[in-house]
Formats: structure tokens, sequence, C-alpha cells
């Protein structure tokens, strides 16, 4: 085997020693400026807008699968005050034909009501305010590089994570059945590192006490936006599925937000508009 000479091995040492340098400067750099966008961002500017949410649930497999969806419009409003969310009358129309129909056959389709319970205000915030659970992603998951999309955004970047299953699995008595899991993530961000999207997959399966097993998957794809300096997230699109001893099922949700800036009204309309019973 030839051996390098000396001159050559030390200009490749530090060849790769000024490499590896470059890429933890920029490392640290992308998440600076990730890091302080998160920060600038999280003014409490309030918002309002339309929201859509649609679902699918689909349990079993073959001819004894039961599926069941459902799809709503809402509007939510930020003020001095709080939030508040209001449907239109179409909606409220719906929600009483289907109880009504509920009432007659228990098996009868509701739709509109099913969309209303699927979505939660924890579902809400998270689109008005998606920095906290970002934040919390962040603290788990692990960088493991750093893409430049100069061809697709100037000076954008895309950031490699890896993540835990605690990031996925927030339930600490669930992980313990967890045997198998790898989740990783990617998040574009802009120059400044203002959060473009966010894409992330798991695949994970366990076993509890012997006789149950389970396997599942999921991915979850997240774009954002910036309204009166304020991070809101605009889309959220997830997709699961399980395949356990007891059956097999997939679940898939979208939810999309039309925001707005809402500029504070002074104390003296809330006086006037105390008896708005709109909500």
């Amino acid at each position: 085997m030839k051996l390098l000479s000396p001159n050559i091995a030390v200009f490749l040492l530090l060849f790769l020693s000024s490499n590896t340098a470059a890429t933890a400067i920029s490392t640290h750099s992308v998440m600076k400026k990730l890091n302080d966008a998160l920060s600038e961002l999280g003014e409490a500017v309030p918002v309002s807008g339309h929201v859509v949410v649609s679902f699918n649930k689909v349990e079993g497999d073959g001819k004894k699968s039961k599926e069941k969806s459902g799809q709503v419009a809402l509007m939510v409003r930020e003020d001095m005050n709080g939030l508040t969310t209001s449907y239109s009358t179409n909606v409220l129309k719906n929600m009483k034909q289907e109880s009504a129909a509920k009432l007659k056959d228990e098996d009868a389709s509701t739709p509109t009501i099913d969309a209303i319970n699927d979505f939660s205000m924890s579902n809400i915030n998270n689109l008005l305010s998606p920095i906290d659970s970002l934040n919390q992603l962040l603290k788990s998951a692990t960088l493991i590089r750093v893409e430049n999309l100069k061809e697709q955004v100037e000076g954008a970047s895309k950031l490699h994570f890896t993540l835990p299953v605690e990031a996925i699995i927030t339930n600490k008595r669930t992980r313990e059945y967890v045997d198998k899991f790898d989740g990783e993530m990617t998040l574009t961000v802009k120059a400044d590192g203002t959060p473009i999207e966010l894409l992330a997959n798991y695949n994970g399966s366990g076993r509890a006490y012997v006789v149950f097993s389970v396997k599942a998957a999921g991915t979850r794809l997240q774009r954002f936006d910036v309204v009166g300096n304020r991070l809101v997230m605009t889309m959220r699109e997830s997709f699961s599925s399980y395949d356990s001893t007891f059956g097999k099922g997939e679940n898939s949700e979208v939810h999309l937000f039309t925001p707005k800036v809402v500029g504070l009204p002074n104390k003296d309309h809330f006086t006037n508009t105390s008896k708005d019973t709109s909500i």
C-alpha cells in the first residue's frame, strides 16, 4: 500500500478540517437564524380568519371496514377579550338535521358534527400560534444536515432532523411499549430563518402484554406564513395508519387557515357589543 507524502497528507488534513468547520459554522448559523426568527415572530398581534376542516377515518379491513368522514368551515377571531369561533347558519342547520337523523337511526351519517368534534381548541391554537409546538419539536430533534435551496427560493435552506419517539408519542406510558421507532423531519426556512414548511415522517412498532402488538406509521405536512409579524400555520395535513392484533385503521386530516390581521378596537367597542350572541 502506497503511503501519502507528508505534504499531501497535511494538505488533505487541512482541507477536510476546514470543510468540517465550515459545515459546523453553517449549521450553527442557520439554527441561530431560526431561533431568532421564532423569537421575533411570536408577537401577539391579533389575527382572524377562515378555517376549513376535513377528516377521514377508516377502521377495519375489507368488507367489515367502517369509514367516517366530514368537513366544516368556521371563522376564528382574536381580540382583547380572547378567542371566539363562529359558524354559519348553514352549518348550524346541518348540525340540527344530523342530530335529528341520529335520533331516528344511530348509524346515520353526521359529517358536520363529526368534523366539529374532531377539531378541538388545541387545533385552533396550533394554527394561530404554531411557535410553541415548533419549539417543542426542535427541543427533542437532532439536526443532521443543512441543504441549500438556491434553485427554489433564494437563500432558503432545508434542515434535516431525526426525531425521537417522544417527539411523536407524548404519552409516557405508551412509549414504554414501543420497541422500534424511526422518525425524521425536514424544516424549510427562508434566508432569515423564517419557517416555510415542515414535513415529518415516522414509523414504529411495539408490543404489550405479549398478546398485543401494533405497527404504526404517519406523516405530517405543515405550511407557514407571516401575518402582521406573527407566524401562523396556513395548512396542516396529516395521515396515520396502524395495524394491530385487534385490527387495522387509517386516519387523515386537513386543516386550512386563511388569516388576516385584526385591528384592535377601543374599549368602548366591547361595551357596545357586550350583548353579541353570534359566538
